[in-house]
């Protein structure tokens, strides 16, 4: 998208004398501070994407270790009080 705009600009920029359009903002010094504001928005989503990416990582691994946890329980309480206890039943049904 910013190159895009960026060829946008740079096609402006050759009609220059030539375009002068009646709405401010579509004037090209606005047009150029606009690519300015969206390449800086750009990067900042980028290094947000990267942290985002790393955190949910770290979560979904949290999940992996939280869901093998419980299986061992479970498995734990069965073995040990019998399918049919009351301690199982509690726990039977619970899932990650």
């Amino acid at each position: 998208v910013t190159q895009s705009f960026a060829d946008m600009i740079a096609a402006i920029s050759q009609l220059s004398p030539a375009f002068d359009p009646a709405n401010p903002a579509l004037a090209l010094e606005s047009l150029q501070q606009k690519h300015a504001q969206l390449l800086t928005v750009s990067n900042k989503m980028a290094a947000n994407y990267a942290d985002w990416k790393k955190a949910r990582a770290s979560r979904d691994e949290g999940y992996r270790e939280l869901k093998d946890r419980t299986k061992r329980i479970k498995s734990s309480v069965m073995s040990q009080y019998g399918a049919h206890s009351t301690a199982y039943s509690l726990i039977k049904n619970l899932s990650v």
